[in-house]
């Protein structure tokens, strides 16, 4: 199946779009991220994958290797379409209900061909922003690391990097519901958000923080109070760079507010950040940047 951007992925995973949320589990949903993340270093790959019944990590885990190698029946499967990007301009999709997805760099979203059953399942790693189709009897459903995301019909950003240890998620219009493995339920409401820590499982919800945190869906580059390290890794991933940063209290304790504006090379940033950062210096050698 082409595209004018490059070859769709297909998978073949058996009844797992058939099912209800409550069966999809999130150990199983954990265990298929870890093997994307293996396929991730590619933008696009023709692979079809068999999953068995979701009974558990192993099973699904070697359910995926089998299936790289076979070829399974037309009449077991489900195909589904995997969208990934990797550095530079966001990505466009609509999905078959009409819903619209922008796509962050270094993400990627997994979908079905068509929705069928009672609910509109997709799967996301990395950043995406949502324009939700409204549909009453079937709610819109967003699997991400460690929670979902039920909508009806709305307007929402989520942003759950496999390699990010915080998580969030911020509603622009409407109401969503965010469904945790080790927490109660929760209900946002318009410019209501959360921040979720994965490694001590906190969450804190915001209110009131606006819209500059979708400001990237825009082409933009926004920064609020960031330190080193979160710009270092949104740098890296929306420039396809490595960045070195030296141990100097100048960056660890710098709290950087900016906004880039259709921002198409890192010098324009760096320099940015060298008028805001006394004594900084960087070197440009190939695709990696030091910071002195």
């Amino acid at each position: 199946m082409k595209t004018s951007n490059g070859i769709r992925d297909e998978f073949s995973l058996k009844d797992l779009w058939d099912r209800t949320p409550s069966r999809i589990t999130f150990s199983t949903f954990k265990a298929k991220r870890r093997v994307d993340n293996i396929l991730f270093h590619q933008e696009r790959q023709r692979v079809r994958l068999l999953v068995p019944a979701l009974s558990g990590i192993a099973a699904v885990i070697s359910g995926i290797i089998i299936g790289l190698s076979l070829q399974p029946d037309s009449a077991d499967i489900t195909e589904l379409t995997s969208v990934s990007t990797l550095s530079g301009p966001n990505r466009s999709i609509t999905l078959p209900d009409g819903t619209n997805v922008i796509l962050n760099a270094k993400s990627q979203l997994v979908y079905p061909e068509e929705f069928s059953g009672d609910c509109r399942q997709v799967f996301l790693s990395g950043e995406a922003l949502f324009d939700v189709t409204h549909d009453k009897d079937r709610p819109f459903i967003v699997n991400v690391s460690d929670y979902r995301i039920e909508v009806l019909g709305t307007v929402f950003n989520v942003s759950d990097y496999l390699d990010d240890n915080i998580s969030h998620v911020y509603l622009k219009e409407g109401r969503i519901r965010l469904v945790f493995e080790d927490h109660e339920s929760m209900l946002l409401d318009r410019s209501q958000g959360i921040v979720y820590d994965k490694s001590s499982g906190e969450i804190k919800k915001t209110q009131g923080a606006g819209d500059s945190c979708m400001d990237w869906s825009r082409g933009m580059i926004s920064f609020h109070g960031a330190d080193i390290f979160e710009i270092i890794k949104t740098a890296e991933r929306r420039f396809n760079v490595d960045i070195s940063c030296a141990d100097h209290p100048k960056y660890t304790s710098a709290r950087i507010t900016a906004t880039f504006d259709r921002c198409d090379d890192i010098r324009a940033l760096l320099n940015v950040l060298k008028r805001l950062i006394p004594e900084m210096e960087y070197t440009i050698e190939d695709s990696h940047i030091y910071l002195k």
